[in-house]
């Protein structure tokens, strides 16, 4: 059982048109959050973002749905329902702190980074502007800047 930051995400792969092996793992993690258990399934293809509350209730109005599909025709999967209502359905979501889109293109998560880091930039000229040592800069530029810019490199 793994926890992240209040969050649980489930990856099927579902082939064909045969998604029954995936909505049963979706049916299986909702009754595990009844349980107050949750876990993390590494599959591919069909992502789905579980989030939830400490008490591991799960919060039907932040609970989303991307699906990655490169198929050429359009998708004719209907729409995922969990408790009896629908799931929403989105092209992008955040995880640990990266963007992740369903063409799976990483524009919008380095123009997040980047307008981010320039944040920090601004600060560290300010920085400059009041004669603070070089050294304190210098940390600051790794703790505010340097660390976005390396973040999920690894």
């Amino acid at each position: 059982m793994i926890k992240l930051a209040d969050t649980t995400t489930l990856v099927g792969l579902i082939k064909g048109d045969d998604e029954s092996a995936y909505r049963q793992e979706v049916s299986h993690l909702v009754a595990r959050y009844r349980l107050g258990q949750a876990y993390l399934l590494i599959g591919r293809k069909c992502l789905i973002w579980l989030h939830g509350n400490n008490n591991l209730e799960l919060n039907q109005q932040r609970t989303v749905e991307m699906v990655i599909d490169f198929r050429r025709g359009p998708s004719s999967l209907p729409p995922l329902t969990v408790k009896s209502s629908f799931v929403k359905e989105v092209e992008s979501f955040k995880f640990l702190d990266t963007i992740i889109t369903n063409s799976l293109k990483w524009e919008e998560n380095s123009s997040s980074i980047i307008k981010r880091a320039h944040s920090g930039m601004f600060f560290l000229r300010q920085l400059a502007k009041l004669n603070v040592s070089n050294s304190v800069r210098s940390r600051f530029y790794r703790a505010a800047v340097e660390s976005l810019l390396s973040t999920s490199i690894t």
